[in-house]
């Protein structure tokens, strides 16, 4: 079943617009709250690892945050996939049924490309590939891609649609969303929740000309995160 054909499910038809509003954000911020509370958790579970030998002790330090990043985001997916269940609605519906369009893919990839580019460390090489390194890049990479997305863009975009919105305010209120979504970063940069509503909402615009299928943000989030991601946490930006 999809967001639209379940609208009756959390959306007022008598107040669709408002009703999708309060949807989305009372997901949104859920999630927020709920990341939050699982990262002391999932730091405490890191923490409690002993560094194998071999492994230098910077990179030790950045892999048990990406496992501690792995653990809650996965935990988060899995919540958010039942409340979707609870409400009829399953995870898979969110955007992971087609594949989309080749327009999405390219401009998914275009957007990923320049903003890579815009990093000059990426421009001379982020780190060296090895199996730390690696894994750091796939902890963060995967895990933060596949719930970020199915929240901040299939659910979010798809209420929005149900409740009759238009493209330009799905693109806004996703967008403004996502950069809620990264808050916490403001403390050490207050530029990061800035950006992240602006990329929102280019990745909101591609997912829904990309006929509401999340694989190409999806693919370019992931991208994104498992090359910048390491490097940040390497040189202690974040």
């Amino acid at each position: 079943m999809s967001v639209q054909t379940a609208r009756a499910e959390w959306i007022d038809p008598t107040q669709a617009k408002r009703s999708g509003v309060i949807a989305c954000f009372a997901v949104g911020v859920g999630c927020i709250a709920l990341l939050r509370g699982l990262r002391w958790i999932s730091d405490q579970f890191a923490l409690s690892l002993a560094r194998p030998s071999g492994i230098p002790e910077t990179w030790w330090l950045v892999d048990l945050r990406a496992t501690s990043f792995a653990i809650r985001e996965l935990v988060a997916l899995a919540v958010f996939a039942l409340f979707l269940r609870w409400r009829s609605v399953r995870l898979v519906d969110m955007g992971f049924r087609t594949a989309g369009t080749k327009a999405a893919w390219i401009a998914s990839l275009v957007v990923l490309a320049v903003g890579l580019a815009s990093h000059p460390f990426v421009r001379s090489g982020p780190y060296e590939p090895t199996v730390y390194s690696i894994y750091a890049a796939l902890a963060i990479g995967i895990p933060v891609a596949l719930f970020e997305e199915s929240v901040y863009r299939g659910f979010t975009i798809r209420t929005l649609q149900a409740a009759g919105f238009g493209v330009p305010l799905q693109v806004l209120l996703s967008g403004l969303m996502f950069g809620l979504a990264h808050v916490a970063y403001i403390a050490s940069d207050w530029t990061v929740p800035v950006f992240t509503g602006v990329l929102g909402c280019i990745w909101s615009w591609i997912f829904i000309k990309g006929r509401n299928s999340l694989w190409p943000t999806l693919v370019a989030h992931a991208i994104n995160d498992a090359v910048v991601m390491p490097y940040f946490y390497v040189h202690g930006v974040y």
